[in-house]
């Protein structure tokens, strides 16, 4: 997914947000109020693409962790998945 289609996908929330530190910081400033929402796109796009590697990061180890012979309940709580989304891995 690029940047674009994050920001796309989310430009909802991310207004919504911005909005929220706009009021609470009381900024009235044109200048200053795009500096903030495009420091926020930036900060959200890196952080959902860091979800996204951890997500990945730990869907490869519970499949080690399956070929490996460990039972479905073990690699749940080794990592953070649910046991229907371990046993899918299986497929």
């Amino acid at each position: 997914m690029t940047d674009e289609e994050i920001l796309k996908k989310y430009a909802v929330e991310i207004k919504r947000d911005v909005n929220e530190i706009v009021k609470e910081y009381k900024l009235t400033d044109s200048a200053r109020i795009k500096l903030v929402a495009k420091k926020y796109e930036e900060s959200f796009v890196i952080g959902f693409r860091e979800g996204a590697v951890k997500v990945k990061v730990t869907i490869e180890i519970a499949k080690n962790l399956l070929k490996a012979g460990l039972a479905n309940d073990l690699i749940a709580k080794s990592t953070g998945l649910s046991i229907e989304e371990v046993a899918k891995l299986k497929d």
